[in-house]
C-alpha cells in the first residue's frame, strides 16, 4: 500500500497484520505520540490518521491483540472456560501484555441459537456460567475484558458454528447457502447497537478470511464459478454479488449507523493474504468510512517462497515423524531451589551482580550460544556428523554402525526463556513462556552448509553446491557469506531473522569425507572441521593458517562463562600436589592491559578440577558441587562469595537427571531474569531437552 503502516495484531497460529488506512491525503504526523499499552477511558474511542491508529487525544495507539477463539465453534463459548475461571483467563491476557482481544463469533450463535445453553463440560471451571445462554456468556466475556480495560474487536468468523477454514466449507464469502448477506449485515448492526455504549468495544472485524467456494455452492447462489471454484473479487467494475469491496462498504456503513466511533477492520482476499484490492477500491477514502478503516492481513508459513518444505515441516512437526527434523524440543523441568539463587544472595546481605553470566560449551552434536537477553541459539556443531544406530547401518566404525546427518539451513533454533508472547508449542511459566522456533538461513537454492560459525550475532557460512561431508577429488568452489541476526531486541520471537550482509566472497576448499576414518575423534572429517581456520585451500590434513579477524582475546577464559568484565575465574597454574580429583587451588583475578593477571582471591576448592566456575559475577561465583567425577557433577552446586571465599549455600539440582555432565551447556542467561539453564540429549541425539528456571524475586 502506498501509505500503509504497521499496527500489531497478534493471534495464535497465523500472524495478523493490521494496516491502518489513511484518513487524510497528507498524514499529520507531528501530533502523534506513543503512549502506554492499556488505555484509560478518556482516550477512547479510536480513529485512524494516515497510517496510524490514534486515540481521542491524537496519540498513537498500538493494538496488541490476541485472538480468543471458541465462540465461533460448535461449543458456542470462548475456549478455556473448562480449564480456568473467566477472570483468570482475562488476567493472563493482561499480564502477558496484550491490550486487545479479537473475539470471533458465528452467525449461528448470534442469530439462530442465541438462547442455546452450552454444554456444562465446556464451562467446568465457571459454574456461574452454566445454564446461561450462549449470547449471555458472550456478553459476560466482553464485560470481563472491558472491566480489565482490554479493548475488544468483534469478528464475524463465519455463518455456521464450526472450525474455520477451507475452500470446501461453503463459507468463503460473507454469505452462504444458509445465511444471506442481509443476515450478516443484521448481525453486525445488532452487535454494534448492543455494545454502542461500551467504549472498549473499539472495532468490528467484518468477516474472516475471504476465500473460494465450490462451484456447486456458487451456482446455487447465482454466481458464475471459474472452473471448480468461485473466488470473490475486490473492486469489480460496477460491483456485483462477488465484490468484497462493495460488501465491506455496506457492512461498515451498517456498523457505523449504530456505533459511529467504531473501527472498521477489513480483511484481504485469499484467506486474508491479499490486499491488492485496496489499490483498486480504497475503502478508507470512502466518505462514509473516513478515519475508521483498518486493513488486516494474515500470514502463514505455506504462503512463503519455500512452500513445499515449509508445508512438509509444518505437518511432520505435528505427528509421528517430528524427530526426523527436530534438533530441539523445549520442555520445562522444576529447578525451584536453583531458582532461589537471587533471593538467597539478597538474604545473605549483598545484592550480588546485576547479572550473573556464563557462557556455553560445545555439546556432542549441538552447539548453543547466547544471543540477546534470555535467548539461546542452538545449531548442529558440524555441517555433517555420524549418528550412531542401535542396529545395522550403511557405515560403521570402532564405536558401531551409524548414518550420516547434515546441517540443513532450517536446523537453527531460537529459544527464549522469558517470552511475553506464546507461540505454537510454547511452555507457559509463571512469568511468560518458554518458546522456540526455527530460524532458517536464507541460502541460495541448491547450496549446502560446509562450514559455519557464529560470533557476535553474525553467522559466517561457507556454502557450496553438493552435500556437506561428501568425498572431494579436488578443490571445491564455494562462497563465504555473512548473515547478521536482526530483531533480537523485539519482544516477538518471530521478528528475529537472518539477513545476508555484504556480498559473497569466492572460496576454494577441500575436506575429507565424513565417513573416512575408523576413529572420528582423531582422524578424518571431525578434526579437520574442528581445526578449520577459514583459510582458502586444501584443509584435508587439518592445516592451520591465518584466522578471520576476531576481537581481542583474553587468557584462559571464555567470555560470558568464567569471565565477567575484566574478572577471570580459573584453577591456579601451580597446584600443591594434592589429588586434584579431591581438591585443587582456585583463583579469581583481574585482567590488566596487555593480558597480565592481578590475583584478587585464591582458595582451595573441594571437588573435581574438571568442574569449576559455572557463572561469575562481581561478588558471587556459582561453582560445581563437591560430589564430582571426571564426567559430571552431581546433586548440587555451590554459591560462593568469592572476595571472602565464604560459601553462601548449597544449591540442590532438583531436576531429572540430578547431575550435569561436563559437556552440557549450562549457566545463567545474560538477561535481567537470572534464568538458569542447561540442556542435554535424549533418544540417541534425536531430541535436545532444555531445562530453565527463573529465580524468584
Amino acid at each position: 500500500m502506498a501509505n500503509g503502516g504497521v499496527v500489531e495484531m497478534m493471534q495464535y497460529g497465523g500472524y495478523v497484520l493490521a494496516l491502518a488506512a489513511q484518513r487524510n491525503e497528507v498524514p499529520a504526523l507531528a501530533t502523534v505520540k506513543e503512549q502506554d499499552s492499556r488505555l484509560e477511558p478518556p482516550r477512547l474511542p479510536l480513529a485512524t490518521r494516515g497510517s496510524r491508529i490514534i486515540d481521542r487525544l491524537g496519540y498513537l495507539v498500538r493494538l496488541r491483540c490476541v485472538n480468543w477463539y471458541g465462540a465461533h465453534m460448535h461449543e458456542l463459548v470462548v475456549g478455556g472456560l473448562h480449564k480456568q475461571p473467566l477472570s483468570s483467563l482475562v488476567r493472563s491476557i493482561h499480564v502477558l501484555g496484550f491490550n486487545c482481544v479479537r473475539l470471533p463469533y458465528s452467525l449461528e450463535m448470534h442469530l439462530r441459537r442465541p438462547d442455546a445453553r452450552p454444554r456444562d463440560a465446556a464451562l467446568l471451571a465457571n459454574p456461574e456460567l452454566q445454564n446461561m445462554t450462549a449470547l449471555a456468556i458472550f456478553d459476560a466475556t466482553v464485560k470481563a475484558l472491558v472491566d480489565a480495560r482490554i479493548m475488544v474487536v468483534l469478528n464475524n468468523h463465519q455463518g455456521k458454528a464450526m472450525w474455520c477454514c477451507s475452500e470446501d466449507d461453503g463459507e468463503g464469502l460473507w454469505y452462504s447457502q444458509e445465511y444471506s448477506e442481509e443476515d450478516w449485515l443484521q448481525s453486525l448492526r445488532l452487535l454494534a447497537r448492543r455494545y454502542r455504549e461500551e467504549p472498549y468495544v473499539v472495532g468490528f472485524d467484518l468477516r474472516n478470511e475471504l476465500r473460494g467456494i465450490p462451484a456447486p455452492v456458487a451456482w446455487s447462489l447465482g454466481l458464475y464459478p471459474q472452473g471448480y471454484r468461485f473466488w470473490p473479487q475486490w473492486g469489480l467494475s460496477g460491483g456485483g454479488k462477488g465484490d468484497w469491496g462493495d460488501a465491506a462498504l455496506r457492512a461498515g456503513a451498517a456498523v457505523l449507523q449504530e456505533k459511529s466511533d467504531a473501527l472498521i477492520v477489513v480483511e484481504g482476499l485469499d484467506f486474508s493474504t491479499d490486499l491488492r484490492g485496496v489499490r483498486q477500491r480504497p475503502l478508507h477514502r470512502e466518505p462514509l468510512l473516513r478515519g475508521r478503516v483498518v486493513y488486516e492481513a494474515h500470514d502463514y508459513c505455506w504462503y512463503h517462497v519455500n512452500f513445499f518444505r515449509a508445508w512438509l515441516l509444518y505437518w511432520l512437526s505435528l505427528g509421528w515423524a517430528a524427530e526426523v527434523f527436530w534438533i530441539a524440543k523445549v520442555t520445562a523441568e522444576p529447578l525451584e531451589l536453583v531458582a532461589k539463587l537471587r533471593r538467597v544472595a539478597l538474604a545473605a546481605g549483598h545484592g550480588g551482580p546485576p547479572e550473573l553470566r556464563c557462557g556455553l560449551r560445545l555439546m556432542c552434536g549441538t552447539e548453543v550460544q547466547q544471543v540477546g537477553r534470555d535467548r539461546l541459539l542452538a545449531f548442529p556443531a558440524r555441517p555433517a556428523w555420524r549418528r550412531y544406530l542401535r542396529s545395522d547401518g550403511e557405515f560403521s566404525d570402532f564405536i558401531g554402525p551409524y548414518e550420516i546427518k547434515r546441517f540443513e539451513p532450517s536446523d537453527i533454533w531460537l529459544i527464549g526463556a522469558y517470552e511475553p508472547i506464546a507461540l505454537e508449542g510454547s511452555v507457559q511459566i509463571s512469568s511468560g513462556y518458554i518458546s522456540a522456533r526455527r530460524l532458517p538461513l536464507p541460502l541460495p537454492e541448491g547450496h549446502s552448509i560446509h562450514a559455519f560459525k557464529l560470533e557476535n550475532g553474525c553467522a559466517t557460512v561457507l556454502m557450496a553446491r553438493g552435500l556437506s561431508g561428501e568425498a572431494m577429488e579436488g578443490l571445491k568452489d564455494g562462497r563465504l557469506q555473512k548473515f547478521r541476526l536482526y530483531g533480537l531486541e523485539e519482544e516477538d520471537l518471530r521478528a528475529v531473522r537472518f539477513q545476508a550482509e555484504g556480498d559473497p566472497v569466492p572460496f576454494k576448499f577441500k575436506f575429507p569425507a565424513v565417513f573416512q576414518g575408523h576413529d572420528p575423534r582423531g582422524e578424518g572429517y571431525y578434526p579437520v572441521l574442528d581445526n578449520f581456520d577459514w583459510k582458502e585451500g586444501d584443509q584435508s590434513e587439518g592445516a592451520r593458517g591465518k584466522r578471520l579477524e576476531r576481537g581481542p582475546s583474553l587468557p584462559d577464559g571464555i567470555i560470558g562463562r568464567n569471565l565477567c568484565g575484566r574478572l577471570l575465574a580459573r584453577d591456579c597454574v601451580q597446584q600443591d600436589g594434592l589429588n586434584i580429583e579431591r581438591g585443587y587451588n582456585f583463583e579469581v583475578s583481574e585482567v590488566q592491559e596487555g593480558g597480565a593477571l592481578q590475583r584478587l582471591a585464591t582458595w582451595k576448592v573441594v571437588g573435581h578440577i574438571i568442574h569449576q566456575c559455572q557463572a561469575l559475577g562481581d561478588r558471587l561465583l556459582l561453582m560445581a558441587g563437591e560430589r564430582s567425577g571426571e564426567d559430571a557433577f552431581y546433586e548440587s552446586m555451590q554459591l560462593v562469595e568469592w572476595p571472602t571465599q565464604s560459601k553462601v549455600r548449597e544449591v540442590p539440582l532438583k531436576f531429572e537427571p540430578s547431575y550435569i555432565e561436563s559437556e552440557w551447556p549450562r549457566g545463567i542467561l545474560s538477561g535481567s531474569t537470572q534464568t538458569f539453564f542447561t540442556c542435554h540429549e535424549k533418544n540417541a541425539f534425536s531430541e535436545w531437552v532444555f531445562v530453565f528456571a527463573t529465580p524468584e524475586t
